[in-house]
């Protein structure tokens, strides 16, 4: 769904001078060349809780480098860091 919007909006930004601003934690979005390295960002909590955005464009990936590729083997440090006891925490809460 993610996917066929931001395909609608880069085809109605043609003809209009406009701009769209997406977050989403939807991965798969870096599996195609429907968005240019240029416009892609990746935002990092810090420990103090402040956030860090990084342009794609920092990490200077190789040319023949797939983006979601290089998300998952460590040549981007923005894989979510899931805190396992904090989320068995969550699902245990009784309800009210």
């Amino acid at each position: 769904m993610t996917e066929k919007i931001i395909e609608l909006f880069l085809k109605m930004a043609e003809c209009r001078n406009t701009q769209l601003i997406i977050t989403c934690h939807e991965s798969r979005l870096l599996t195609n060349d429907l968005l240019r390295n240029d416009e892609i960002n990746f935002v990092i909590k810090t420990p103090n809780g402040s956030s860090i955005i990084n342009p794609l464009e920092k990490y200077q990936l190789r040319a023949d480098k797939k983006v979601y590729a290089a998300l998952f083997d460590g040549s981007i440090d923005a894989i979510p860091d899931f805190n396992e006891d904090k989320l068995e925490a969550l699902i245990q809460r009784p309800q009210n």
